[in-house]
C-alpha cells in the first residue's frame, strides 16, 4: 500500500517554504529598489549628457528660464534640451511661437520625456497636473519632472546670497551671452563642483518626511516650464534654504492648502540657523514643496553636477555643504566629494569666534 505525506509533514513544509518566503521578499525588494535607483541616476546621466551636447552645439548651457525671444514664448530648460534627449518627436510637436497654454500645443504639453520622471516616484508617467507660474496662464494635462533646477538666489545657511548655475537676476551667471545661453566659463568653482539639477519626486502630491500629507493639483513643477519654486516664493517662510533647515528642527506641521500653490509649515520666531542651538537640520528628504532635493531613494538623493556627472548624496550632509555645491561661483572650497560630508571639518572652523560657517559649533 502507497504512503502518503501525513498531515503533520505537509504543515512543516508550508512552515519551511513560508518562512524562505519571508526571508526572501525583503532581497527581493531590496533588489527593486537597487533597480530604480540605478534607473534614475542613467535618467540624471542622460540630462547631462543632454546640457553637454547643448553646450557643445549652443556655446553655452540654456538659461534656467527662457522667456520670449526671437519670438518664442517663455519655455523651460528641459524644453530646450528635448532634442538633445533623443525627444526631437516631441520637441516637433511644440509650437514655440504660442503660448503653452495654446490649442496649437496641447498635444506637445501632454506629453513628457521618459528621462525626466524617477522610477520610484509613486504614480509614475501616469501623475497629471495644472501647470502655472507666476502671470502665466495654467496649461491643462500637463505632467510634472522629477528633477528640478534652482533659480534665482539661495538664502544659505551663512547668512549670505549666492546665485545659481544657471542663471538668476543678477550676479556673473545670470549674464548671457549674446545667443542667449550661460558661457560654462561663468562656473569658475568648476563643472565636477556644481550640481545643476537634483532630484525633487514626487509632485502634484506633497510629501513630508516620507509621509504624504497634501496635493497640488496647480504648482509650478512640470518638465515644461520653471520646474522650481523660487526663493521666497509665496511667503518669506519658502526662503529656499536657510529656513527650511530651521522649520525641520523645529519639528514642522504641515499647514497647507490644496487650493493654492503655497504651502506653509510651522517655523520659530527665527530662522537664522545660528539660533537652533547647535542643530544644522538638513535639507534633503523633508519636503518637496519647494525646491529641495527629496527623493523616494533610501537615504539620500541624485544630484547631476556640471560635467555630467551624478552622485548619490546623502540626506545627512551639512545643509551649507550642498548650498555651496548649489552655486557655480560662490567661491568656497568645496569639491564633489564633500557630497559625503556628514559634519564640518576642522578646516571649517573660524579661530575666532569658535563657529563653523552655519553658525554651529
Amino acid at each position: 500500500m502507497k504512503k502518503g505525506f501525513t498531515l503533520i509533514e505537509l504543515l512543516v513544509v508550508i512552515i519551511i517554504i513560508g518562512m524562505l518566503v519571508a526571508l526572501l521578499l525583503p532581497a527581493v525588494n531590496m533588489a527593486r529598489a537597487a533597480a530604480r535607483k540605478a534607473q534614475c541616476t542613467n535618467h540624471m546621466h542622460q540630462i547631462g549628457l543632454a546640457l553637454a551636447n547643448y553646450e557643445q552645439a549652443n556655446g553655452g548651457f540654456p538659461p534656467n528660464h527662457s522667456n520670449q525671444s526671437g519670438g518664442k514664448f517663455k519655455r523651460g530648460v528641459l524644453v530646450e534640451l528635448l532634442p538633445f534627449m533623443e525627444a526631437g518627436n516631441i520637441k516637433d510637436l511644440w509650437n514655440p511661437y504660442a503660448a503653452l497654454s495654446d490649442a496649437s500645443n496641447e498635444r506637445f504639453v501632454q506629453m513628457i520625456p521618459p528621462c525626466v520622471q524617477c522610477p520610484s516616484a509613486p504614480g509614475g508617467a501616469e501623475r497629471t497636473m495644472i501647470y502655472q507660474d507666476q502671470h502665466r496662464d495654467p496649461v491643462d494635462n500637463t505632467r510634472p519632472a522629477d528633477y528640478a533646477i534652482i533659480h534665482k538666489s539661495l538664502d544659505a545657511a551663512d547668512g549670505k546670497a549666492y546665485q545659481v548655475p544657471l542663471g538668476g537676476k543678477t550676479g556673473p551667471s545670470a549674464v548671457a551671452s549674446g545667443r542667449g545661453v550661460i558661457p560654462i566659463d561663468n562656473l569658475t568653482d568648476g563643472l565636477s563642483n556644481t550640481i545643476i539639477f537634483h532630484e525633487h519626486a514626487g509632485m502634484p502630491n506633497v510629501y513630508f518626511m516620507g509621509k504624504k500629507v497634501d496635493t497640488l493639483e496647480t504648482n509650478a513643477f512640470s518638465w515644461i516650464g520653471w520646474n522650481s519654486s523660487p526663493a521666497g516664493h509665496g511667503t518669506a517662510n519658502a526662503s529656499m534654504f536657510r529656513n527650511w533647515c530651521a522649520v525641520y528642527a523645529d519639528g514642522a506641521t504641515y499647514t497647507g492648502d490644496s487650493n493654492t500653490t503655497t504651502v506653509n509649515w510651522t517655523v520659530m520666531p527665527s530662522a537664522t540657523m545660528g539660533t537652533v542651538a547647535g542643530y544644522r537640520g538638513k535639507i534633503i528628504n523633508v519636503t518637496n514643496s519647494s525646491s529641495l532635493p527629496y527623493s523616494f531613494h533610501p537615504s539620500g538623493a541624485n544630484a547631476q553636477f556640471a560635467d555630467g556627472s551624478v552622485r548619490f548624496v546623502h540626506e545627512e550632509v551639512v545643509p551649507l555643504i550642498y548650498q555651496y555645491l548649489s552655486c557655480g561661483e560662490d567661491g568656497q572650497p568645496v569639491i564633489a566629494a564633500d557630497t559625503e560630508m556628514q559634519d564640518w571639518s576642522e578646516s571649517w572652523l573660524d579661530a575666532n569666534t569658535g563657529y563653523y560657517p552655519d553658525g554651529t559649533n
